[in-house]
């Protein structure tokens, strides 16, 4: 449990340097480019799977991302521009309290469970010799992130080996 109190500790100060970071008020010369037509269909799509997520509907909020993969849209866009965005949404919401904590469940199994039938896109890689052995530490149960580096990883060819939340530390039976 030690592990997990350090590592909370550290990700909670970084997160908070973060924000901190994005609230700053930009540089007035610093302009904001206009959203791409990409950009703004990816938000779009943010939008409508969390809109169907917080609706309750877990099997339409799948198809739609699924029908975006088979239509040929790259896994790894629909990662980082879909659910990436709309996860940090779900946890802001649940952080202000507007949504519940059964609520912010509903929404991160369901999106666990869009990226284990996502799985097939991410193999098939040619092995390039690489591993990773990807766990959380014992008493962590955030694993949305770390799967996504696994799956990019196994996307490039790396052998991935997947433990998952809260593992706990073995010491060696010398």
């Amino acid at each position: 449990m030690g592990e997990y109190v350090v590592a909370a500790s550290m990700l909670s100060t970084g997160l908070n340097v973060l924000s901190s970071a994005e609230t700053a008020s930009p540089s007035p010369s610093v302009e904001e480019a206009p959203e791409s037509p990409t950009t703004s269909r990816f938000s779009a799509l943010a939008a409508d799977y969390l809109s169907l997520l917080l609706s309750a509907d877990r099997p339409a909020a799948q198809r739609l991302l699924l029908a975006e993969a088979e239509a040929g849209t790259d896994v790894r866009d629909l990662y980082l521009r879909v659910l990436q965005p709309t996860q940090r949404e779900v946890g802001n919401l649940w952080h202000s309290g507007t949504i519940s904590v059964a609520e912010e469940h509903y929404c991160t199994a369901a999106t666990a469970g869009l990226m284990a039938q996502a799985q097939p896109y991410f193999q098939g890689t040619p092995r390039n010799g690489r591993r990773l052995l990807a766990a959380c530490v014992a008493g962590d149960l955030h694993t949305l992130g770390l799967q996504m580096v696994a799956d990019f990883l196994e996307y490039e060819g790396w052998e991935v080996s997947y433990l998952g939340a809260s593992t706990p530390w073995i010491a060696s039976r010398a």
